[in-house]
């Protein structure tokens, strides 16, 4: 659903904008970090991998039970759940990273 809308509006925005104006649009940006608030989302990430690593393996408890009960539908909405937060966990260490090497004293605690 949320693909469809973003399409819908790429694909309005290009009839309003024209082409060269979605262009313009996607090189304009700044893509130096703010070493400012890096400290911020460092921590904010820290507390989200530990609020991940209790979910994990409750979540992959529900699914081995899922699997055992014989609901394989549940069982695999489950599987995306994890897979989801798993690909965001690696997301938001590589944005750690990237902060840590930009921006000075700026560490994962």
């Amino acid at each position: 659903m949320v693909k469809k809308f973003i399409a819908a509006a790429v694909v309005g925005g290009t009839l309003v904008l024209g082409a060269a104006g979605i262009a313009g649009a996607a090189t304009t940006g700044s893509t130096q970090p703010n070493c400012s608030k890096a400290q911020n989302v460092v921590n904010r990430v820290t507390k989200l991998e530990a609020k991940a690593s209790v979910w994990l393996p409750k979540a992959e408890q529900r699914e081995t039970t899922a699997k055992q009960n014989g609901d394989t539908t549940r069982a695999d909405r489950i599987q995306k759940r994890i897979n989801r937060v798993n690909t965001l966990e690696a997301k938001a260490n590589a944005r750690v990273q990237k902060l840590e090497a930009a921006c000075p004293g700026v560490t994962a605690s």
